[in-house]
């Protein structure tokens, strides 16, 4: 006997900003929810722990700094996309903004009340209202020395790592520097020498033996904006220029200037670089200068009105836009040198929140317990770690303050959860984690009952075609107690 077919409803992504909230609210046997097909030009830069990359050149196995809430932190995308586009909207200012976005772009705002808001690009693009966006973010990062930062900071602004031998040497002039610079090698604990030039007498050359951590290149990308504070504090004793309505910072490495920007984002301020040439020897290298804002300034803002920007329709220069998929639904990116938060299409937080939602919708058994068992898929275990389960980790225990226990890591990883409802009932639900890429984990799957099941792509079903149609038809069982039958979906 032929089963019946089991009825499908899909929502493709399109620029009405009612997709998601759809998806959510159906009640299909099974849903799918296909996400937006790029959303940034090709020269768009994001972040990486070795510094900024143009987004057309992304390599599988690079992370991306994801924003969320104003902190930010390193993770694998869940999903690149590139796709083709015949249109853009590049919105621009003269100092701090600079954007090529799809039509679909979701636009991460804060209105004039400061509250956060979400709206497409071609919304912006046709009202621009009074909006800022947001380029600040805090970071963890790792506990540096404040000492070693310091003279790393000295290093990079006056110092030089000869080839031969395996000394630091520093040469300097001003009366501050020599002061400033004995005080950080007796903090360190560096034995040092000092010697005096023979014709210029307020040229004083320091030398000490090289350690490890210390290099020419200021290259901290990922270092804590506690840390941060210390690096422009320190640049004041250096190359720094601190007077004025802003803080400029000029150097001829690019790695430092960049990370010099990083570090003004990071601590609530905001930077700009501009590579400088001077055409008077073609043999001098370009220098960086670093413009940054004053914490605190109203040029730290970087807002969207329709008097104060250009707007304008462009073409993609391949033909193509980009976007990644994040567990946080933001990004930081960076076009002609302007750093700002950008959004990207939120279907697996979708995915999340309406599993969650059916578990608590599930008819109460004879005891009041609303029992689900899920099973979440992706092709293989590292796609699973990397993506799908920092998505659900962010939601399901980061932003329930522990509330709804914690994923265990065993094989196949599970989170349990009960949770007691205001009607008295209360929500017992299962979530499997498994990916397909072993025979073993396919039989798994087809060996587990379950109400439902969820995809986070829905290629994860096409891994082994020989199983697909089991697999798809197996995700619905009745439930033996009471209860609805199960659902499914897919984010593709």
């Amino acid at each position: 006997m032929r089963k019946p077919r089991v009825k499908e409803k899909t929502f493709p992504y399109r620029p009405d900003g009612k997709v998601i909230t759809s998806f959510f609210w159906d009640r299909s046997p099974v849903s799918i929810i296909q996400g937006p097909i790029g959303c940034l030009s090709a020269e768009t830069e994001f972040l990486t722990p070795w510094g900024w990359k143009r987004i057309d050149e992304y390599e599988e196995g690079d992370r991306v700094f994801v924003w969320s809430d104003g902190r930010a932190w390193f993770e694998h995308p869940e999903a690149y996309i590139a796709k083709g586009c015949d249109g853009l909207w590049h919105f621009r200012n003269e100092h701090s903004l600079s954007m090529v976005l799809s039509d679909e772009h979701r636009v991460a705002l804060y209105d004039r009340n400061g509250e956060f808001r979400v709206r497409l690009a071609e919304e912006v693009a046709k009202a621009p209202g009074r909006y800022t966006v947001p380029t600040t973010f805090e970071v963890a990062g790792a506990p540096f020395d404040e000492w070693e930062l310091r003279l790393r900071v000295a290093i990079a602004a006056d110092g030089c790592l000869p080839k031969r031998g395996n000394q630091v040497v520093v040469t300097v002039r001003k009366e501050r520097k020599k002061d400033r610079l004995r005080q950080l090698l007796f903090r360190n604990r560096i034995e040092y020498s000092e010697h005096q030039h023979s014709t210029r007498p307020t040229e004083l050359t320091f030398a000490f033996e090289r350690q490890d951590w210390m290099q020419k290149t200021l290259d901290l990308i990922g270092c804590g904006s506690e840390r941060c504070e210390v690096v422009l504090d320190e640049m004041s004793h250096w190359d720094g220029l601190y007077e004025g309505e802003d803080i400029r910072f000029d150097g001829a490495c690019l790695r430092t200037a960049e990370f010099m920007q990083y570090a003004a984002h990071a601590t609530g301020r905001r930077a700009t670089i501009t590579k400088k040439v001077d055409t008077r020897n073609s043999d001098w290298s370009p220098t960086y200068c670093v413009q940054i804002t004053h914490k605190g300034s109203a040029k730290t803002q970087v807002g969207i009105r329709g008097d104060h920007i250009e707007i304008e329709r462009v073409m993609p220069t391949d033909g193509k836009k980009y976007c990644f998929s994040t567990s946080t639904g933001f990004f930081l990116a960076r076009h002609n040198g302007r750093i700002f938060v950008t959004g990207n299409s939120g279907t697996s937080t979708a995915c999340c929140h309406k599993m969650w939602k059916i578990s608590m919708e599930q008819k109460p058994d004879a005891y009041g317990i609303r029992r689900t068992r899920w099973v979440v898929v992706r092709n293989t275990y590292a796609d699973l770690k990397e993506t799908t389960l920092k998505t659900w980790r962010y939601w399901m225990e980061e932003k329930a303050m522990g509330s709804l226990g914690e994923v265990k890591m065993t094989n196949p990883p599970s989170h349990h959860i009960k949770w007691g409802m205001k009607d008295g009932t209360t929500v017992d639900a299962e979530f499997l984690f498994l990916a397909l890429d072993q025979e073993e984990d396919v039989r798994k799957l087809l060996s587990l009952e379950r109400r439902g099941s969820g995809s986070t792509r829905r290629s994860s079903f096409r891994r082994r075609s020989s199983t697909r149609r089991t697999v798809v038809s197996g995700a619905f069982l009745r439930s033996r107690t009471a209860g609805r039958r199960g659902t499914g979906f897919s984010r593709i």
